[in-house]
């Protein structure tokens, strides 16, 4: 951890420590507490960010993984004709901003008949199976938010990709779709 990350530890012991003695004061300041509320937040901010620098999985660190994998992986050339393609359609309600609105759309909200919006999710796993070295293994590409049509016709034009395994940990590997833009 870095510095602002004890930095955040720090402010949040002291907010904490002000909160306390002002929730025993007998007349439960509002003072105290603003003045606790204000480092604990600050501190947590300072605290979550510099957690996020290192937290595996976070765009930074999953960068070098790919260049990691580029450099040191067994390159496989993946043709796409020779995998499955696994989709998945549903629909998720979309959660509404209540902004600026019209008169009507406020009274039915108000009334309780305000129908709700959906937004259609398209997303598709591409599945590759291969023998390598006698063993045969299965490849999962990481979700594709493509309508399957769409999705279809990049990976005709595009035809190949490579798969980067880990010669050490065949279940770390990396299907390159940097040629999709989800």
């Amino acid at each position: 951890m870095n510095k602002s990350g004890y930095t955040g530890l720090g402010l949040m012991a002291i907010g904490g420590l002000i909160l306390y003695f002002g929730f025993n004061d007998p007349d439960h300041s509002i003072t105290f507490i603003l003045l606790g509320a204000a480092p604990i937040g600050i501190g947590y901010f300072l605290f979550k960010s510099a957690i996020i620098e290192y937290e595996p999985g976070t765009e930074v660190s999953s960068k070098q993984w790919q260049r990691d994998l580029k450099a040191n992986g067994i390159a496989l050339t993946v043709e796409f004709d020779k995998c499955k393609l696994i989709t998945n359609q549903y629909r998720q309600e979309v959660e509404k901003g209540y902004g600026a609105m019209s008169e009507s759309a406020a009274l039915e909200t108000l009334m309780g008949n305000e129908e709700p919006d959906y937004h259609d999710i398209d997303q598709s796993v591409l599945v590759y199976e291969v023998t390598i070295k006698g063993q045969s293994m299965t490849f999962y590409s990481p979700p594709i938010n493509k309508e399957k049509v769409s999705l279809q016709l990049l990976l005709g034009i595009q035809k190949t990709t490579t798969l980067y395994v880990d010669p050490n940990d065949a279940d770390n590997y990396y299907f390159d779709l940097d040629f999709i833009r989800n």
